[in-house]
């Protein structure tokens, strides 16, 4: 299968070019930059779109849009695991990562598109965002512990924390927008309230992991290719002035909930 796929992603004329003169982790390299552009795309989109609940009575192609959407994102955020693994952790198996991670990521997308189509699945917000949350801190606790002494600037490592956590979290939330919140019949006021407070704090957590972690991989991005300081400053400041916007606009909806 491997040998199939690479050399169909040869009859690509510039896949070809890259691969031959710069090898196959150069592309992997740039694909792990546009997804990760598109990623931060797709965060701000959805802010626009956010709803309190999940909706899963929507157009075939509109959900198959989403489906194909969330290839590109899983692939940066198991993509962006391996990254940390070499970084933080000295894994140097690149060939078995990018295997496991493109397996992770067929198998993450196969069972995003099977509940999809199975549809009416109900899970507890209040039980699921509890386990997803405690995993996402966990591994972000686990990653800044191990290099928050390093001699890199705050802003790498906050970067790195918040991709930590929101690899856990972002396949989490694909997977929650195709299902139905279950609510018991027997709870009360209190902890209806509660359960609120508790979802609209997780929400908040990965609103900033997400626009921080967008906005400083747009801010590496232009410092890569971007020569000129001072254009380079303009850029930085419209992007911050973009993703700070979007907080807040992402805020006020959050606390609709």
């Amino acid at each position: 299968m491997e040998g199939a796929i690479l050399s169909g992603l040869r009859r690509i004329r510039p896949v070809s070019f890259y691969a031959d003169t710069r090898g196959w982790f150069f592309i992997v390299s740039w694909c792990h930059r546009i997804t990760g552009v598109l990623a931060a795309v797709m965060v701000l989109c959805h802010i626009l779109a956010f709803r309190a609940a999940p909706e899963t009575n929507r157009f075939f192609l509109l959900v198959f849009f989403q489906w194909v959407l969330s290839i590109p994102v899983i692939f940066h955020a198991f993509n962006g695991a391996r990254i940390i693994l070499y970084e933080c952790y000295g894994r140097r198996d690149d060939e078995s990562m990018l295997r496991w991670v493109l397996g992770l990521v067929s198998a993450f997308v196969l069972l995003l598109g099977l509940l999809i189509l199975m549809g009416g699945q109900t899970v507890s917000p209040f039980f699921y965002w509890m386990m997803v949350s405690a995993g996402g801190l966990a591994a972000a606790y686990a990653l800044g512990a191990r290099i928050w002494n390093t001699r890199h600037s705050v802003f790498w490592r906050l970067q790195r924390v918040s991709g930590a956590f929101l690899l856990v979290t972002i396949p989490a939330y694909l997977l929650f927008m195709h299902t139905h919140p279950a609510v018991s019949a027997g709870t009360g006021a209190v902890v209806n309230a509660i359960q609120s407070v508790f979802q609209k704090a997780v929400y908040v957590l990965l609103l900033f992991a997400a626009l921080f972690h967008g906005g400083y991989g747009v801010f590496s991005v232009l410092g890569d290719y971007v020569s000129s300081k001072s254009l380079q400053r303009t850029l930085v400041a419209a992007v911050a002035c973009l993703f700070l916007v979007f907080l807040w606009i992402g805020l006020k909806r959050v606390m609709s909930i």
